[in-house]
């Protein structure tokens, strides 16, 4: 099956402004942790903690860092964020911390910006994943490379 790309986010791009990126998924995010509380607080009993990984949007993919930035800065939560790094062509990926202001460094196979070297590995609990979108039975279309399914499936 062949799948034409949306280009929503491309045709729209005046209308989806950081404010109402965080307006419509800043609330979303935090009903989900709140729901997860016991489950995702069980796992870092000693600092209570919770891992969470976003992306930086390359193409058309959603802006999510204005939701995140907001999120961390207001979340009851202690959230410890992180971004994905593409170690190799076709292993997981990993997640480095990153705070708001932390250089990034261009990705050499996807020019994706990254996380430097230095930043502690992180393992995360909650995971923001990009999507092109996704098929009528909910499965995620992502570019293709497969990185989040092996990623997901080693953090399982």
């Amino acid at each position: 099956m062949r799948l034409k790309r949306n280009n929503y986010s491309k045709l729209h791009k005046d209308e989806l402004t950081d404010q109402f990126y965080i307006q419509n998924f800043l609330p979303k995010f935090e009903q989900i942790l709140k729901e997860n509380e016991d489950f995702l607080l069980s796992v870092h009993k000693s600092d209570k903690s919770i891992q969470i990984s976003s992306y930086n949007p390359i193409a058309y993919e959603m802006n999510i860092t204005p939701v995140m930035t907001e999120l961390i800065k207001t979340s009851n939560y202690k959230l410890v964020h992180s971004l994905p790094i593409v170690i190799q062509k076709d292993s997981p990926l990993i997640f480095r911390k990153y705070n708001e202001g932390d250089k990034l460094e261009k990705s050499e196979l996807f020019s994706v910006y990254e996380p430097l070297p230095d930043k502690e590995e992180q393992f995360p609990q909650v995971m923001i994943v990009p999507l092109m979108g996704f098929m009528e039975d909910c499965h995620r279309i992502g570019y293709g490379g497969g990185f989040y399914d092996r990623t997901i499936q080693c953090l399982k």
